[in-house]
């Protein structure tokens, strides 16, 4: 098996559900596909100067899907969203969004352990 074709069959790439906690208590859910290193340049390009809430903003609006896979935001909602959203809320979502699913999952077994001894097994 080529080197490639086994990084590519090792990951899982469907959609999943993000949800952030909004400032009136309601949540907001959003499925996604995992962040890929060119949708990250992508945005980046898209994004003037240094401007991290920018930046999450455009990724929200690049990979943000509604439950049945429709684009949540059009690219003419960026504008209304850098201005009417606070910067706190931006960087919420740019830590959803970023956040690696995988590296948080722990299976049962490692669950117990965890409770039982304090630490993962084989830490």
């Amino acid at each position: 098996m080529r080197a490639i074709d086994l990084l590519t069959s090792s990951v899982d790439m469907k959609m999943r559900e993000k949800c952030i906690e909004l400032p009136n208590g309601k949540n907001f859910s959003f499925w996604m596909r995992p962040l890929t290193l060119g949708e990250r340049s992508k945005a980046q390009r898209q994004t003037a100067g240094d401007d991290t809430n920018a930046f999450a903003l455009t990724l929200l609006v690049n990979k943000a899907y509604d439950e049945n896979g429709g684009r949540m935001f059009a690219p003419g909602d960026l504008a209304q969203l850098k201005n009417d959203i606070p910067a706190s809320l931006a960087e919420k979502i740019l830590v959803r969004i970023l956040e690696d699913d995988a590296a948080g999952e722990v299976d049962e077994a490692d669950k117990r352990d965890i409770k039982s001894t304090g630490k993962a097994a084989g830490s």
